[in-house]
């Protein structure tokens, strides 16, 4: 039978090195219980997966449903607790290798998976707007925000390599005094083994953007050319790549641009720009759009 007022989410805490350039890896699960009734020396099992259901509770409830067993808790736990993962039907469970105990009204933290170092990729990135294309813009577009993201791969060479259940990462590294200080946070999907995790943290300090448009002419009913000019400023002491993610829509070419681009995908024009420490790199492009 289904009971209700059990729940459980997944946390995940990733720590970076001085170099951004590895992490530390844990992930946990945050068991509730508001169920009425307590266990003790339960069996538990975590089934991982949006479950469709019809009627009951709103349906959020049940994106994660905590299985308890009751049974008789042995004398002596293993000397290392930790879930054993398996795959069951479109989901995945999450059996924990030992009993545990959940009063009634109780919240608890388990381990779920460790591992470091983890390789991480560090980007910048700074986003366009499709609409910028389609008319004339009165004026340039100052201090525009450069958002931070890391990425990372869930792999098993890592230490990782489980199926991680949907949930939110928080990121922390140490200051000159060795306080773990917090960097950001992000919420992951359901992530399966070998997928990357794309974590965006914030926004730059040192590295300023501005743009603005230099050039419009309608050539047609449904065609048009737009050029524009983007600066990018690095106020840090060390070089750093931007890059520069423009969304189009309708067909579109590129007409001109003072450095190399790739068509990041049907609708994405990218420019991988390298800015050196307390310099200004500027690009300037021109688009022929239309439909």
């Amino acid at each position: 039978y289904l009971t209700h007022g059990m729940s459980w989410s997944a946390d995940y805490v990733v720590v970076l090195d001085a170099d951004d350039a590895n992490a530390d890896v844990t992930g946990w699960v945050t068991l509730r219980n508001n169920s009425g009734i307590g266990f003790a020396g339960a069996g538990l099992q975590l089934v991982a997966g949006n479950v469709n259901i019809v009627s009951g509770p709103p349906a959020d409830d049940y994106l994660y449903e905590a299985q308890m067993r009751t049974r008789y808790a042995r004398a002596e736990a293993p000397a290392e607790p930790q879930f054993v993962e398996q795959g069951m039907f479109e989901y995945h469970l999450y059996s924990l290798q030992r009993p545990t105990d959940l009063a009634d009204r109780e919240q608890k933290q388990i381990e779920l998976l460790s591992a470091a170092p983890v390789p991480v990729d560090k980007k910048y990135r700074l986003e366009g707007n499709s609409y910028w294309y389609y008319s004339e813009q009165s004026g340039p577009f100052e201090n525009l925000p450069v958002d931070v993201w890391i990425e990372l791969k869930n792999a098993e060479e890592f230490g990782l390599g489980i199926p991680m259940p949907a949930g939110v990462v928080r990121v922390y590294k140490a200051d000159s005094s060795g306080n773990q200080q917090f960097l950001g946070e992000d919420a992951i999907e359901h992530t399966p083994r070998e997928e990357r995790i794309k974590l965006r943290l914030g926004q730059a300090f040192d590295v300023v953007a501005d743009r603005r448009q230099t050039d419009f002419e309608i050539l047609t009913s449904t065609m048009w050319e737009t050029a524009w000019e983007v600066r990018i400023r690095n106020h840090k002491g060390v070089p750093v790549i931007v890059e520069l993610r423009e969304p189009m829509g309708g067909d579109w070419e590129v007409v001109s641009a003072s450095q190399e681009w790739s068509k990041d995908s049907a609708y994405l024009l990218l420019f991988k720009v390298s800015v050196r420490p307390e310099e200004e790199t500027v690009i300037t492009y021109r688009v022929r759009s239309g439909y």
